[in-house]
């Protein structure tokens, strides 16, 4: 039986990096890399699109920013860790990033269980 102690320790955000000054400065970054992730699962579970032009610039929403340096590696992490399957396609040669209306579903009940925990 897993509980909630487990559930809540559970990695949002990749674990490891390749070399001891990534890892580093992956240890010391990693609220806000874990806060980037909860922000882009807001906006996919809400039916957006986005891609890199859009997170560098920032989308806002009903009041909440969304301004990311590296969209794919929080793609990335919310694929794997997450295990949502996230699409994408390729428009104006940039890469647009979607969830499925099934995983919308599933991203909404993640964020509905993170919704006590600072976003």
């Amino acid at each position: 039986m897993t509980t909630q102690s487990e559930l809540d320790f559970k990695p949002i955000v990749h674990e490891f990096e390749n070399n001891p000054e990534s890892q580093a400065l992956l240890d010391s970054i990693r609220p806000l890399l874990t806060s980037q992730v909860h922000r882009v699962l807001w906006f996919l579970a809400r039916g957006f699109k986005l891609n890199t032009s859009q997170a560098l610039e920032g989308l806002t929403w009903r009041g909440e920013v969304l301004k990311i340096g590296d969209l794919r590696a929080r793609i990335y992490d919310i694929r794997k860790n997450m295990k949502l399957i996230v699409k994408s396609d390729m428009i104006n040669h940039y890469k647009n990033f979607w969830l499925p209306e099934t995983e919308r579903i599933k991203a909404m009940r993640i964020l509905t269980g993170l919704k006590n925990k600072t976003l």
